[in-house]
């Protein structure tokens, strides 16, 4: 790698410029032109370290270059999870994950992709040749937005060039309790009772992103005591947990879920955290733990709490086991949480067809809609918060699962015994002026208007 030089000019901060070994700027002049050389200055540092201190083409104003730093910076400070570098067909665009939702901060020209990407491998320590086969790693920095970060590096190769996934980590962020996660006060219950029993398997369920490992980890810290041995197998270990066995599976370690589990049994454990339940013999061997007066934690990918347990009885595993081993089944989801300082008074609502229950909790109530300010970006949405479907195995509902009842019929049960959906869930929220209707749903599905 070699660095060139670029100067402060009016206030505006420049920094050193980290390009391929062998690369001729005149070359590159005569090749793309000088334009591109100075996007591609301009480019580099911002997407180098981080920090977006942009040094703006010549001939832009100095507001104009004020305003292009601050908006790249009000962008990407609010990265909620990842950062995307995209090579296409006619532009190298940078993407964010914010609030869930992607939004591009940078559109570059398509030669600028070459530096990035190779800056952005030297950083991750993988080989500088052109990816022939996906690639993952990770980067930490000490300081990122005043925070340890670590990010993880994941690069896949596409038609126009090698596409770039950055999740962000943050180390230092401070882990939510369970009575900040939002539950309600039967949905908390629910959960706490489960989680304080000496032994059983605790499952949390939903989309990838719908914040699943805060909600573990929130389990973990409530349960968290000098006379309490917790280990906890996770791929990766997103955050240290002080007093916790924690051990890294993955391809680098060797270490497998199953392997793992197996080896904690002779750790002498009370409580188990396993990251996910991904095949048969891991969920065979958290059954077994869980009925032999362990605690076991996990999650899975489901759309609901009830069709988990149709997960389950899929992987080959006895429907008695089950019924015996499972103590709550918690789904979940994230909305996202309207602007405190823009969001205004709802239109007329929705043509959605809701159950009786649906529209008893909307009965009266205030609704909100998202509005435009410069703190929210302009989206009308500013941070995110969970909603929640916790399914309890009672006796009459591990009978069920005894007789492999439908899905269809467990969720009739479970209602009956005071189970909320994730959509009336969603509803109190909205309810409440936290979220829009419309945000509530895009991401549930409701049961048919009059079950």
């Amino acid at each position: 790698m070699r660095a060139f030089g670029v100067c402060a000019e009016a206030g505006v901060w420049g920094r050193a410029v980290f390009l391929p070994e062998g690369f001729d700027p005149d070359t590159y002049i005569r090749q793309h032109g000088r334009a591109a050389m100075e996007a591609l200055l301009d480019a580099a540092p911002a997407l180098t370290d981080f920090y977006f201190d942009r040094v703006a083409p010549q001939g832009a104003s100095l507001p104009q270059r004020a305003r292009a730093a601050e908006d790249a910076k009000a962008i990407l400070a609010r990265v909620s999870s990842d950062v995307h570098f995209e090579p296409l067909e006619t532009v190298f665009r940078v993407r964010a994950r914010i609030d869930g939702s992607m939004r591009t901060a940078f559109s570059f020209p398509t030669p600028v992709a070459l530096a990035v990407v190779a800056r952005l491998k030297v950083m991750a320590g993988v080989p500088m040749k052109p990816a022939t086969e996906p690639l993952d790693a990770r980067i930490s920095y000490d300081l990122v937005w005043g925070k340890d970060v670590d990010f993880r590096f994941s690069s896949l190769p596409s038609l126009f060039g090698e596409k770039i996934v950055l999740r962000a980590l943050d180390r230092s962020r401070k882990r939510q309790g369970l009575n900040e996660l939002g539950f309600d006060a039967d949905t908390l219950e629910r959960v706490r009772e489960a989680a304080e029993r000496p032994n059983g398997l605790l499952l949390v369920t939903g989309p990838t992103g719908s914040g699943k490992t805060s909600t573990l980890y929130a389990l973990v810290e409530h349960l968290n005591d000098d006379d309490v041995n917790i280990v906890s197998a996770e791929d990766p270990v997103e955050s240290k947990i002080a007093g916790v066995t924690q051990v890294h599976c993955g391809e680098e370690t060797g270490i497998t879920f199953a392997g793992a589990l197996r080896s904690f049994l002779r750790q002498d454990p009370d409580v188990i955290l396993v990251g996910e339940i991904r095949d048969q013999e891991t969920a065979d061997i958290a059954l077994k733990a869980s009925l032999t007066g362990h605690l076991v934690m996990s999650t899975l990918h489901t759309n609901d709490a009830p069709s988990t347990i149709l997960r389950l009885l899929n992987m080959d595993l006895d429907p008695y086991m089950v019924g015996s081993a499972v103590r709550l089944v918690l789904a979940q989801r994230l909305v996202r949480r309207l602007c405190g300082k823009c969001k205004k008074p709802a239109g007329p609502k929705t043509s959605a067809s809701f159950t009786p229950r649906e529209s008893a909790i909307l009965e009266g109530a205030k609704l909100f809609e998202p509005g435009e300010c410069e703190d929210c970006g302009h989206t009308g949405y500013r941070g995110r918060r969970g909603i929640y479907e916790a399914l309890v195995v009672t006796d009459e509902i591990e009978d069920l699962i005894a007789k492999k009842a439908s899905v269809v019929e467990l969720r009739a049960l479970a209602m009956q015994q005071g189970m909320k959906s994730l959509r009336e869930s969603g509803l109190g929220v909205a309810a409440r002026g936290e979220t829009s209707l419309d945000e509530v749903l895009a991401n549930t599905v409701g049961e048919a208007p009059g079950t």
